[in-house]
């Protein structure tokens, strides 16, 4: 797993403090690991914003060594981002078994009151950008074979992109669902970067212009649908395989969406030219769909609201906007 400090636009999250959570392994982690499976060591494994993680090592009944991932969190926000986690991997793991690790469960620890866990199985990874084609056809294959259960863009509970909580409340229309995030994610950044006059009024015009003028046609000519995505895929959630040299991701914050969502950020921070030579396989709507949602969806990765960051949200709505109300506005 790649290492947070390097990963990062320098942000280093706070020192740990309380009970090590890897002295010994909590009963109720051994209660969730497969039948038969005996604890042989646990040690801390790779690094991570906010949550500890560690591999634990066990033995079958058979005398085979078996790996597993284990990751906790504290408190009431780390058992809703866990179980967000879990139930992300749940489905991913459903449609694309091939491209995540496995998830076997979650639940609070018996013995360190509000700790919390998630366990699945253990890969060894390397920290190198996965091979592009195989990276692309894996993300393909999640976006072209998962179906929405009732044909409505959400999830059925709140997951988690690092501590922020995205609204998944269930809607009937990609705008509708557009717009819910994006007001979820502005008032995190008003929380954090303080009010600022401009990016209200630019707020307003996303809200009652740009958002209907690029998203409302896709609904009206039924062009897309909503389909299974990760959420969360930047490069320091994905890695290569050891064993099997393909690509794996992790840290899901899945949510039924339009694919391009997913693409806008895998766009940004893996960089263009690696999706650009799998780009037809991850297309799934005519091309002047693509181009309107791709352009909104943009503001995705620039609305992330850490307070180590530079507000960049009012420069990438005022390009947003002259793109596509200019000569009207600004």
């Amino acid at each position: 797993m790649p290492d947070v400090t390097e990963a990062s636009d320098g942000y280093v999250p706070p020192p740990r403090t309380g009970p090590n959570p890897f002295q010994v392994v909590d009963p109720n982690v051994i209660t969730a690991l497969p039948e038969g499976c005996k604890v042989v060591a646990i040690t801390p494994h790779g690094s991570s914003f906010w949550t500890q993680t560690a591999h634990l090592k066990t033995v079958s009944e058979e005398g085979g060594l078996i790996s597993f991932f284990l990751k906790v969190a504290l408190d009431e926000q780390g058992r809703r981002m866990l179980h967000g986690e879990f139930e992300s991997m749940k489905a991913l793991y459903k449609v694309v078994p091939d491209f995540v690790p496995k998830p076997l469960a979650w639940g609070s620890y018996k013995d360190i009151e509000g700790m919390h866990f998630f366990l699945c199985d253990f890969h060894d990874m390397t920290e190198e950008m996965p091979e592009v084609d195989s990276f692309c056809e894996s993300v393909a294959r999640l976006h072209l074979n998962s179906v929405s259960p009732n044909n409505m863009y959400g999830f059925p509970l709140t997951t988690y992109m690092g501590p922020l909580p995205q609204d998944n409340t269930w809607c009937s229309t990609w705008e509708e669902y557009f717009k819910q995030g994006m007001v979820r994610m502005l008032d995190l950044e008003r929380k954090v970067q303080g009010p600022n006059e401009e990016l209200e009024r630019l707020t307003a015009q996303l809200f009652e212009r740009v958002i209907p003028r690029l998203l409302r046609p896709l609904t009206v000519l039924k062009s897309i649908k909503p389909v299974l995505i990760h959420g969360d895929l930047w490069y320091g959630n994905c890695c290569t395989d050891n064993d099997t040299g393909r690509p794996i991701v992790f840290d899901a914050c899945v949510q039924w969406a339009h694919n391009e969502c997913e693409l806008s950020i895998a766009r940004q921070v893996l960089g263009r030219p690696l999706l650009t030579n799998g780009q037809t396989r991850l297309e799934l709507g005519e091309r002047s769909d693509i181009d309107s949602a791709k352009r909104i969806s943009e503001l995705i990765t620039s609305t992330i609201p850490f307070q180590h960051r530079k507000r960049t949200t009012t420069i990438e709505m005022r390009y947003i906007q002259c793109q596509n109300l200019s000569p009207f506005v600004l």
